[in-house]
């Protein structure tokens, strides 16, 4: 298991910070390339990247804190703590799609074709920074013994799971699911004939329909999820479900053919 942190010229370096910030900027560098085919120049490129990031940046932080908030209430300055993780992914996309909408109003540039764009650099972004959950020991499943199990050390582990060594390695199921993704949307809009109209809409819903599945599924395998109504099923779930079928409909709605 590689050590959460390092210490380079005196200064602790968190692997974590690390892979957010270069998954970062693997994502935006995939959307400079495309920002040409979605017409937008190079100011307007850098203007909504600003506002996306710092929407995503407080939305993923804000929604891990009212999700989690038991984590947080009896020591408030760990709020600020966010080299220790607590990022969550449902607030980093709704938080940037929010800030999107603020800046179309301003700039009058089409919230679709700037979403869209977004999603070329979105999933790179997350695949990158799942590995800082590996890294800090955290986003893993229930106990198992399939031969691609995941170690987690001790100290790592949840309470009521201190005995169990080996446990399903969410992170990587994420990851690879991500990549899927991201290989099918590569190979359809590089194909010219199969690529979608730029700008509408389409890659962003299919995106959020993907990934609401994706954790739908595979939060019933996650420990340390917020559940709702005293089920078993988490709040993050409940968002998904909801997500998805708000996208079906307003895939039926805004594509319909006539």
């Amino acid at each position: 298991m590689v050590e959460p942190s390092f210490s380079f010229f005196g200064l602790t370096i968190r692997w974590y910070g690390i892979f957010i910030a270069s998954g970062g900027v693997l994502a935006f560098n995939i959307i400079e390339k495309q920002s040409k085919k979605y017409q937008l120049s190079t100011s307007q490129l850098n203007k909504m990247s600003v506002y996306a990031v710092i929407g995503g940046f407080l939305g993923a932080r804000m929604w891990h804190l009212a999700t989690d908030w038991h984590l947080y209430a009896n020591n408030l300055i760990e709020i600020f703590a966010i080299w220790r993780g607590g990022m969550s992914i449902f607030g980093a996309v709704a938080g940037g799609l929010v800030a999107l909408v603020i800046y179309s109003r301003r700039s009058r540039v089409k919230f679709w074709k700037m979403s869209d764009l977004l999603i070329f650099g979105l999933p790179l972004g997350q695949i990158v920074g799942r590995l800082g959950n590996w890294v800090n020991g955290e986003l893993y499943g229930l106990p198992t013994n399939l031969p691609w199990k995941l170690f987690v050390a001790p100290e790592n582990r949840l309470a009521g799971f201190e005995t169990a060594s080996y446990y399903h390695p969410l992170f990587l199921y994420e990851i690879i699911l991500l990549s899927i993704f991201l290989i099918f949307v590569w190979l359809r809009e590089t194909r010219a004939k199969n690529s979608w109209q730029v700008g509408s809409g389409k890659l962003t819903l299919l995106f959020i329909a993907y990934y609401s599945f994706i954790r739908i599924l595979l939060d019933f395998l996650r420990l340390d999820k917020a559940t709702a109504f005293g089920s078993q099923i988490g709040i993050n779930q409940v968002v998904c479900i909801i997500a998805f079928l708000t996208v079906v409909i307003i895939w039926k709605r805004r594509y319909k053919k006539p």
